[in-house]
């Protein structure tokens, strides 16, 4: 624990001779475990000996000090608003699927997480994670059973989890168990009980609590409701790897591809005078129905953060304009919407082949 994030877990495939509390400098334990030559280690401290632990795997033997258990810090979770029960790998893609758009500015404190909404009625739940930097918002909606709270009439639950509890969970949950129902009980702080793959075919259940932020997040309800003007469909396996090959000549001075759309297709361009140019078109799956073309200037790193969780065959540019302000928004599965605001935006006739700053 870290005072805000606790994590704790069981090892089920362990024989106990005696049981006994340890408090241990994880990273080093882990390393020393992990430089035996042995499939299996001993833990353990000889009669009267509290202050070292013993570790020993084939012929190498360690003695780790210890700290004090009785000081270690309590589980700090508190009772629960409201709890839902849902398969962990819905929840973990949910939160996958709008993490890259966590600010990551520690002057912006509450952007540096997600809002997670929950609106229920009676013992349905609609699970609705939110995150946004200021360039970029992303949202993600399922479903999930109420187990208590908020089951008698419509309700409307709001949380912030720092972006820290996010990626942990979602690493965490990259060896989680298919099909695991989890619970997830949430008020004052996140509980979620997750279920994932151990070592010789073996699972362990992980606990993860949380503390929240208690803040007011923004609303970015107006901004991922609004109707635009312009849809073009393209494949996205396609247009990840186009972005990824014009993203190469790309620099820190010289960030962005520029998108020119047309009636058939969208043509990508980098350049920088340190490694040259790079050029690409990808054809739209779908005619679209065009008023006029468009140049927008994007971050790649921001687009392929957004379609690297896109399981789809395809993604949606909708852009609005050209006389408002224009964002990018990519649809991808139901209940996913994701929108960038680009660094640059013109009409055809006023792009000139250049990657505008």
């Amino acid at each position: 624990t870290n005072l805000q994030l606790r994590l704790a877990t069981t090892i089920t495939a362990a024989k106990i001779t005696a049981g006994g509390s340890y408090a241990l400098p994880v990273n080093k334990l882990l390393a020393m475990v992990r430089s035996t030559d042995s499939e299996t280690v001993q833990l353990g401290s000889s009669d009267g000996e509290s202050s070292t632990l013993r570790i020993s795997g084939g012929c190498t033997q360690f003695r780790l000090v210890t700290g004090n258990s009785g000081e270690f810090p309590a589980d700090f979770h508190t009772e629960p608003e409201i709890s839902f029960a849902i398969k962990q790998e819905d929840l973990i893609r949910l939160l996958e699927q709008v993490a890259f758009a966590q600010s990551s500015d520690s002057t912006r404190f509450v952007l540096m997480a997600t809002h997670l909404t929950v609106k229920t009625r009676e013992s349905i739940g609609h699970i609705t994670p939110t995150a946004t930097n200021g360039r970029i918002v992303a949202r993600a909606t399922t479903t999930a059973e109420i187990v208590s709270g908020g089951r008698s009439d419509r309700s409307v639950f709001r949380y912030i989890i720092p972006s820290s509890t996010v990626n942990e969970i979602i690493r965490v949950g990259a060896k989680s168990v298919q099909n695991y129902i989890s619970n997830v009980a949430i008020g004052r702080t996140l509980r979620f009980a997750m279920q994932t793959h151990g070592p010789l075919d073996t699972t362990r259940d992980v606990i993860v609590t949380s503390s929240l932020i208690d803040a007011q997040y923004p609303d970015v309800s107006k901004v991922l409701t609004m109707v635009p003007s312009h849809k073009f469909k393209m494949p996205v396996d396609t247009l990840r790897s186009s972005v990824e090959r014009v993203s190469l000549v790309c620099t820190s001075a010289h960030p962005g591809i520029e998108f020119n759309f047309n009636e058939e297709e969208v043509k990508l361009s980098g350049e920088s005078p340190d490694f040259g140019t790079a050029r690409d078109v990808v054809v739209y799956t779908d005619t679209p129905k065009v008023v006029s073309t468009f140049c927008l200037l994007l971050s790649p790193a921001l687009l392929l953060g957004l379609l690297k969780p896109f399981a789809g065959d395809s993604v949606t540019f909708y852009i609005d304009g050209p006389d408002k302000t224009v964002f990018l928004a990519i649809d991808g599965e139901a209940g996913f919407r994701a929108l960038i605001l680009p660094m640059y935006k013109a009409s055809s006739k006023d792009a000139k082949g250049t990657n505008p700053q």
